[in-house]
């Protein structure tokens, strides 16, 4: 009898021990999960915070440039001679409703970039309906031209804002110089480069109509042309 006794007594207390490893696994894993993944989403969150943030400022501050075509280049299409000047218009335009005002310009010869009506000084606006500059290509030489230029605005939250940000668009610049009307005489003897058949005549010599002078058709001194 007490053999019958001590056998359930033993399976009692052995289920309520294996019911307390139960418990106690059910306790790890709900602590693993508010230790760990409450944590996970806290991070999660905060990230997601930032990216909207930045995304939001991003937005409100992006300026783009316009030129027809392009967005970052402009191309002078046809030829410009050298000693002349040609010019194209460059719009600057705001996606968001920020206020700006022109900081900057930087030019690169033989183009510049110049204001045109965009806000500076201490004027400033929004820009979604746009503003201008100038880029104006003046080929001190025949050949083909690619500069890059940049243009810097101060980006205002606010009209009262007396902390903004700077914005910088980057712009790149072609053409071709060419002489038109113009011949060229690099050793100025009076006949053109692509008729001279003597180059680099000293200064002051007489010539012939192929551009040689006589020092240059005896060219070893014998006094035979």
């Amino acid at each position: 009898m007490d053999n019958d006794h001590n056998f359930v007594e033993f399976h009692y207390k052995f289920g309520r021990y294996r019911e307390y490893q139960e418990a106690t696994k059910v306790n790890f894993v709900y602590g693993l999960i508010r230790n760990g993944i409450a944590p996970m989403k806290l991070l999660w969150s905060a990230l997601l915070l930032i990216y909207c943030a930045n995304w939001s400022v991003a937005a409100q501050a992006g300026l783009s440039l316009n030129t027809g075509n392009n967005t970052n280049s402009v191309a002078f299409s046809s030829p410009v001679a050298v000693g002349d000047s040609a010019n194209i218009s460059v719009g600057v335009f705001a996606s968001g409703d920020n206020f700006y005002s022109l900081s900057s310009l930087a030019s690169n010869s033989p183009f510049s970039l110049t204001n045109s009506d965009c806000p500076d000084g201490n004027s400033k606006t929004t820009l979604r309906s746009g503003c201008w500059l100038n880029v104006t290509f003046t080929p001190t030489a025949a050949g083909f031209y690619s500069r890059n230029l940049s243009v810097s605005f101060k980006s205002y939250v606010t009209q009262s804002d007396n902390n903004p940000t700077t914005v910088t668009l980057n712009l790149t610049a072609t053409g071709d110089g060419v002489f038109f009307g113009i011949l060229a005489d690099d050793d100025g003897d009076g006949v053109e480069n692509d008729q001279d058949l003597c180059p680099n005549t000293p200064a002051g010599e007489q010539v012939d109509s192929l551009g040689c002078s006589d020092a240059q058709k005896d060219s070893d001194g014998d006094g035979v042309s």
